[in-house]
């Protein structure tokens, strides 16, 4: 048994419709990081999953120009635990859609969406 406290950013959630239903649990699931420095903002990020394996993790400043990360989530991941400037979120993974897709805006603000389909990054 696991206690998770959460103290929240703001969350804007968006879930893409989905025609396939894979649900496979099995396979690896992608993580999308769109990262970028905004103005007199840090952006302390750690990410791991409910088995405390690491996914992700910045301190501070992100450089110079913006990027576009993919990660594999690790195979049997439920959901994830978000650390971004001090503020604790757990995140699902679900598991009939192959991309999950992070923007942190702001100090406190993220955004997620779930698609089967990879946006494109155009910087």
């Amino acid at each position: 048994m696991s206690i998770i406290s959460c103290n929240t950013s703001n969350l804007r959630y968006t879930l893409i419709p989905n025609d396939k239903k894979s649900e496979n649990i099995k396979v690896n699931k992608t993580l999308l990081l769109y990262l970028y420095n905004e103005k007199d903002i840090t952006k302390d990020i750690n990410i791991t999953n409910e088995k405390r394996e690491e996914i992700y993790s910045n301190k501070g400043i992100l450089g110079d120009k913006s990027k576009f990360l993919e990660l594999k989530i690790p195979i049997g991941t439920r959901y994830m635990i978000i650390n971004y400037n001090k503020k604790r979120n757990k995140i699902e993974v679900k598991h009939d859609y192959n991309y999950l897709y992070l923007e942190f805006k702001g100090e406190d603000f993220i955004e997620i969406v779930y698609s089967n389909e990879k946006p494109e990054f155009i910087d």
